[in-house]
């Protein structure tokens, strides 16, 4: 209680959270509710200055310190015990320059805010598919999603960071920490604003479509033969994504697919929505044009605003037969929980991420098509978190055993827990190991950002 009494004498205009007041438990709360960490405090920064007034406090007070924004850290990772949180979320100014195909944004601006500004400047850029996720994490740990294919990767979009480094100070990032920021996260600043692209056209084409499920391995078998159809006629155009996926509804459990079309030209789009929608028959399509905001918000109902999490995520070079056949036993035995899923995307050769011309330095590893499978081994209700998790865990294991000549050594980031990060030579590649290990030598030598993920 000492530090905290301190924490508010030295820092009087600082908003701060401690255990005893009525708001801890709403401000603790976090995406994944089987994380039970209590934090010291939770302080809420209006500016860089207080971030960087944090900081030195804690680093005077011997006093850990942990970021968070979104909050949607598969693993909880944002709430370490007795350490101070900083919850950046009001940096979340948004300023446009749609010639210069710029915009900057805070550090802790979320998902929605971001994409409703840029819509209403006539712009877009890649965003996570749910809207209360922090834009700035979802990027530097990599940032899949379904413009990878047209735009690239997030982790592509950041093109440079004010931080507050170990010191406390606020500063540019110069060149070698920008690469590490790319992929490595907060492990050498928080970042308090930066710089992104954006793309000057607002509205595209996206929704849900169900396909008739009562056969899933016929209708996983048809959707995607007729995807890899048009790849073979050279008729996938990189606007042009469906991420499958397999889920529990209301009605029961279902494979269907999230449709985009990254791109102005609607008409183009809706010839390629129906081309889709001819591989396999649906009881359900919501695809239509709309801004990326209107995405997000129609995503919405289908998003718990938290659940009992302990999901996994696994890179492969392309989804073989025998993958399939693990996929098919997985929805046979996937419990009946709304939170569960099983879904995985591409990012195809097209992706600017894969051309050093369009890409920028990084220690992001994954520079090669591949597939992202994501095993969302969630749930609604306590009560099933167990059976979920054995689920979840049984898949992994099965697709380490049965596609071993398939999976790439580094996994995404933000769906790997951090004990399974055992090697950063074998996560990030040697060169990009050693370059991280110097670098959280020079710039973080008393650990200051310890608990960033991955752990140098």
């Amino acid at each position: 209680m000492q530090v905290l009494e301190s924490l508010v004498t030295e820092l009087p205009d600082l908003r701060v959270v401690s255990r005893d007041d009525a708001e801890y438990a709403v401000r603790r709360k976090i995406y994944n509710s089987a994380v039970n960490k209590k934090p010291l405090a939770i302080v809420i920064p209006k500016s860089a200055d207080e971030v960087a007034s944090t900081i030195k406090f804690a680093r005077r007070n011997g006093v850990d310190i942990s970021v968070c924004a979104g909050g949607h850290d598969l693993f909880g990772r944002a709430l370490v015990e007795d350490a101070i949180v900083i919850d950046i979320r009001l940096l979340d100014d948004v300023q446009v320059d749609k010639n210069a195909g710029t915009a900057k944004i805070g550090g802790g601006v979320l998902s929605l805010k971001l994409s409703k500004t840029l819509a209403e400047h006539g712009c877009i850029t890649p965003c996570p598919n749910i809207a209360s996720v922090g834009y700035i994490g979802y990027v530097m740990t990599g940032g899949y999603g379904q413009m990878a294919h047209k735009f690239g990767l997030g982790v592509d979009h950041l093109l440079s960071a004010s931080i507050v480094d170990a010191n406390g100070d606020i500063v540019e990032a110069d060149g070698r920490v920008m690469k590490g920021i790319r992929g490595a996260a907060g492990n050498f600043g928080v970042v308090v604003e930066t710089t992104i692209k954006i793309y000057p056209f607002a509205r595209m084409l996206a929704g849900v479509i169900i396909f008739e499920s009562n056969d899933y391995r016929t209708s996983m078998s048809n959707v995607q033969t007729g995807m890899e159809k048009l790849a073979a006629e050279d008729d996938l155009p990189p606007e042009l994504d469906l991420q499958p996926f397999y889920s529990v509804m209301p009605f029961g459990k279902v494979y269907g697919g999230m449709f985009m079309w990254a791109g102005p030209d609607i008409d183009r789009g809706q010839k390629y929505l129906d081309k889709v929608l001819s591989f396999h028959p649906n009881v359900l399509c919501t695809v239509a044009p709309a801004s990326m905001m209107e995405s997000l918000e129609r995503n919405a109902p289908y998003v718990p605003e938290s659940s009992y999490m302990n999901s996994r995520a696994v890179n492969v070079k392309k989804i073989t037969p025998k993958i399939y056949d693990t996929f098919v036993r997985a929805c046979e035995t996937m419990p009946q929980d709304p939170a569960a899923m099983l879904t995985w995307h591409e990012v195809r050769p097209c992706s600017p991420s894969f051309h050093p011309a369009t890409s920028l330095p990084s220690v992001f590893n994954t520079r090669e098509p591949h597939y992202v499978i994501e095993i969302l081994a969630n749930a609604s209700a306590e009560e099933n978190y167990e059976a979920v998790s054995r689920w979840g865990l049984a898949l992994q294991e099965e697709l380490l055993r049965e596609a071993s000549e398939e999976i790439l050594d580094a996994s995404w980031l933000a769906s790997t827990p951090s004990e399974e990060i055992t090697s950063l030579e074998k996560f990030y590649g040697a060169g990009n190991a050693r370059f991280l290990k110097e670098l959280k030598k020079a710039r973080d030598p008393d650990g200051v950002f310890k608990h960033a993920i991955p752990k140098i």
